[in-house]
């Protein structure tokens, strides 16, 4: 892949460093939209913004092409709904125009990626798949294994049930999605130190498409 010459490890630090150093305080310019919904409580990472708040998680989670989510299904379900969430986002909001192309396609293809590790169908939605995995992590939060089943119906999961608590509980190896989210973290990093966001501005009104790829974002719906 594109990134196994780049020192991972190191890269990913210096790139977490980065943008939680300029990403989360003072940028005006990135911070939540009016009308945007905010994920559940289960799932919002800290931080005023919701989206970067995920960029940063999910970057994390997905570390190590995802290992250190063996054996935490919880947050592996997390970071499946971070994910699925920013990935709408960044499809739909125009402040998200000024991401390079290579950000958008890596996102795309890390999202095929998780949704056939995890067995999520295809057609399924980024909202019906962030509430289910809400509803997973409150289940598992209180040990209730058939609860967490429940919320993962077959039209949505494949199969479904317990089989997907199980996918959350033993995830495979994910690299894409550790690549794509380290990228999209840097690439905010370097937006925000030499201010490229100009011109990137959402307004309530910017709809899907203005001014990003028509490969990103596809989820619809609200949260």
């Amino acid at each position: 892949m594109a990134f196994a010459g780049f020192g991972r490890r190191a890269w990913l630090g210096a790139a977490a460093v980065a943008f939680s150093g300029t990403g989360l305080v003072g940028c005006d310019e990135m911070r939540r939209p009016p009308g945007q919904s905010p994920l559940p409580a289960e799932l919002a990472p800290p931080g005023p913004d919701p989206v970067r708040g995920a960029i940063t998680a999910t970057a994390s989670a997905f570390a190590e092409q995802g290992r250190r989510l063996a054996g935490q299904p919880q947050a592996a379900a997390r970071a499946v709904a971070q994910f699925e969430y920013l990935y709408d986002a960044i499809g739909r909001e125009a402040r998200w125009g000024a991401l390079v192309p290579s950000v958008r396609i890596s996102l795309r293809i890390a999202r095929d990626e998780i949704r056939q590790v995890i067995g999520i169908r295809p057609e399924a939605t980024g909202p019906q798949i962030v509430q289910a995995m809400a509803q997973v992590v409150r289940s598992l939060r209180v040990r209730d294994r058939n609860g967490a089943a429940a919320a993962l119906s077959g039209a949505i999961f494949a199969p479904g049930g317990q089989a997907t608590v199980f996918r959350l509980n033993r995830p495979g190896p994910m690299p894409t999605a550790e690549q794509a989210t380290a990228q999209l973290a840097t690439e905010v990093a370097r937006l925000d130190a030499q201010g490229g966001w100009a011109g990137s501005v959402a307004s309530p009104e910017a709809g899907f498409g203005s001014t990003l790829s028509p490969g990103l974002g596809g989820g619809g719906g609200s949260y």
